[in-house]
């Protein structure tokens, strides 16, 4: 970027204001206008053609064609939460579509399961994490000072990514764009955050079409001002139902109390319904009892219809066998994946148990990815005081995990679990933490070395 071929490229990002320091902060290069820039600088330092392609940065064409994937773009490399390096964005710099590709999934990258600037993000001492769509909003965001940004990699928000962002805040404040694909990635957004206990506020920009040209126009303290006032996810959707009818006539009204008792009839709590309910048959002049009565039918037709829907599939994963994709994991230490097993269903089945395990061990002592993701989401939710019934699981786990959780719990049918059973697998887990080679408390993060220290001492 900063050679003289990159000199257009250079030229472009101080044209979208961004400093020197920003540059360097976020790693940004640029990729030449050629084929095989790329492929033939790795040729030389000893990759192979199968590692590139693995690695996706090069792709095979047709009569087997081989080529670099970013040509003539601004690239923004992806960085994980322990500061590696493992994918890449690219911009092009004029209209040409696309105008954004990202690196497709490789064997140390999964787009669902990472976030743009996240590794920056989860340092930030805030209670709140601002969602954009775009590395730009998020780069232009973070030089204005909001350095709780990220966003997602070129696709529509993830499960298991709105798990990862619940773990370094307790409110996400959306700020997506106001336009209809915008609004139908805010409203999905909204429904997995609901999962993960996190509060959900919505901004609304208005004066620009993103964030990135709100504070080009109007500066830091009005976008801070915007944050500030945001709505809340219901008064956000509630907003939107308003915009579409004439307030002012009847049947506006009775259009707009259709879609508010429907949306109503979503929030399980009935405290929350109450507040809005009292609030818009105010507003509206009508009968508060009439309103309620028409949301509690919807509620329980909605709760009706959702479980039978939910145990018809985990009928299906009950039936079926969990997948062997992770077996290696499995059979460097079969006891200790065994042990995980069983504290997982332990919990599972006593749910009081959770402050128990919580005080002797902790995910970072699991040495199966799937047990440590599932474990992870099971004590998220009891701490934010949600379900870890089956039928609910289902909605946040994905079907490996769910025909995993459903096997061990059919399969423990009959059998209970007492303290002293929890103590036993707490053991194997942590006899297995003492014994980490040298090599590999050596490659640790200071997070997972100060965990496994207290690991040690709790023994």
């Amino acid at each position: 970027l900063m050679s003289p071929a990159g000199a257009r490229a250079l030229e472009y990002i101080h044209g979208r204001a961004l400093t020197d320091k920003t540059i360097r902060k976020f790693g940004l290069g640029y990729a030449p206008d050629s084929w095989n820039a790329l492929t033939n600088h790795l040729k030389a330092k000893g990759f192979t053609e199968n590692e590139m392609l693995a690695a996706a940065v090069a792709a095979k064409g047709r009569n087997n064609g081989f080529y670099d994937m970013f040509r003539n773009r601004i690239i923004f490399p992806i960085i994980d939460l322990r500061g590696n390096v493992i994918a890449f964005g690219g911009r092009v710099m004029d209209d040409s579509k696309p105008k954004y590709l990202n690196s497709g999934d490789t064997p140390v990258f999964k787009k669902s399961k990472n976030l743009f600037a996240m590794n920056i993000a989860k340092s930030v001492k805030s209670d709140s994490i601002i969602l954009c769509e775009g590395y730009m909003d998020v780069i232009a965001l973070h030089q204005a000072g909001f350095e709780n940004t990220v966003a997602t990699l070129g696709t529509a928000l993830a499960a298991e990514q709105s798990h990862l962002i619940s773990q370094y805040c307790s409110q996400v404040i959306l700020s997506y764009d106001s336009d209809a694909a915008g609004q139908q990635a805010a409203k999905k957004a909204i429904n997995l955050f609901a999962q993960t206990g996190v509060k959900v506020k919505v901004l609304t920009v208005k004066g620009a079409k993103d964030p990135d040209e709100f504070i080009k126009k109007y500066g830091r303290e009005r976008f801070k001002m915007l944050i500030d006032g945001c709505e809340n996810a219901i008064e956000y959707e509630i907003s939107k139902i308003k915009d579409k009818y004439n307030m002012e006539t009847a049947d506006g009204k009775v259009s707009f109390l259709k879609e508010f008792c429907a949306l109503m009839s979503q929030i399980n709590s009935p405290i929350e319904r109450e507040i809005y309910i009292s609030r818009y048959a105010l507003e509206l002049e009508i009968d508060k009892a009439a309103v309620a009565a028409q949301v509690q039918s919807l509620f329980k037709k909605r709760v009706k219809a959702q479980q039978a829907k939910q145990e018809r599939s985990l009928n299906i994963f009950v039936n079926s066998t969990p997948d062997k994709q992770k077996d290696f994991e499995r059979s460097k230490n079969l006891q200790c994946a065994l042990a995980e097993d069983k504290l997982i269903t332990a919990l599972i089945k006593n749910p009081d148990y959770y402050k128990y395990i919580l005080s002797k061990i902790s995910s970072r002592d699991f040495i199966t990815t799937r047990n440590r993701e599932i474990f992870e989401i099971l004590c998220q939710r009891l701490e934010n005081s949600l379900s870890i019934e089956l039928f609910e699981l289902s909605s946040v786990l994905d079907d490996n995990a769910m025909s995993a959780i459903a096997f061990l719990v059919a399969s423990s049918n009959g059998i209970s679990y007492s303290r002293a059973d929890v103590d036993e697998y707490i053991s194997i887990l942590l006899q297995n933490k003492s014994k980490k080679s040298e090599s590999e408390i050596a490659q640790m993060s200071d997070d997972e070395l100060m965990s496994f220290i207290g690991s040690l001492s709790r023994k």
